[in-house]
């Protein structure tokens, strides 16, 4: 009897000690996780750290691809956006193609990448 109480205080002691060294390093896993996805070039991270999920943008839901439209929920509308970015050196929402469809650059589970430069060679970073 002795010898079960024995292990079992052992056993208790071991979780809480395993509890108040390895909750320090989960928690701050997080945070570090948050900073990174918050730095990621995938949009779909971004999104993710802004407390947006899947059915934010797929609507309704995975694998139904994004319309143009829902990015506008919250973008608001292809002029707005054009406005933030007007001081570039080109407007990359002003084409000469006209609204061209967001998905065009902007990939959320893969690297984005230039539309227009598929024809020309600008240098710029796309989200």
């Amino acid at each position: 009897m002795k010898r079960f109480i024995l292990s079992g205080a052992l056993v208790l002691f071991v979780l809480v000690a395993s509890m108040m060294i390895f909750q320090p390093l989960i928690s701050s896993g997080a945070e570090e996780v948050t900073k990174n996805m918050a730095a990621s070039p995938l949009l779909a991270d971004r999104h993710a750290t802004k407390k947006i999920d899947c059915q934010g943008c797929h609507d309704p839901g995975p694998p139904k691809a994004v319309s143009f439209d829902r990015c506008f929920k919250c973008h608001q509308s292809y002029k707005h956006v054009a406005s933030l970015t007007e001081d570039l050196a080109v407007n990359p929402h002003e084409s000469h193609f006209g609204e061209i469809e967001c998905l065009e650059c902007h990939k959320a589970h893969k690297k984005s990448g230039l539309y227009c430069n598929k024809c020309h060679e600008f240098k710029m970073d796309v989200p």
